[in-house]
């Protein structure tokens, strides 16, 4: 995502207001994480590999949300990182580096 630094930090702080007071609501005992805009590419590497990534993207070669949902319960305790593109998706070179990657779900 492509955004101006000032902007960047503004809807970071707006993020986590909104993450803290979900987790509020929700009853939940353990804070979201919201991270700073960064490309797709820089946040995947700086994951372990034994951790949950999930990049929602459509594509023809994506697994069902169910699937997806089936597939985490044996590893619950695992942390899960939740990646959104823009508007529209990411694009066609960030899809593929994933791929190549493959660090993706």
């Amino acid at each position: 995502m492509k955004m101006a630094a000032e902007r960047g930090e503004k809807a970071l702080a707006r993020w986590q207001r909104i993450a803290k007071e979900a987790v509020k609501q929700s009853g939940q005992t353990e804070q979201l994480e919201i991270f700073p805009v960064s490309t797709l590419e820089k946040s995947l590497q700086s994951i372990s590999d034994d951790e949950h990534k999930v990049v929602f993207h459509p594509s023809s070669d994506a697994f069902s949300f169910s699937d997806w949902i089936d597939s985490l319960k044996s590893s619950a305790k695992k942390p899960l990182h939740l990646f959104f593109g823009p508007e529209g998706g990411f694009d066609a070179e960030e899809v593929e580096r994933r791929r190549e990657l493959k660090k993706y779900a």
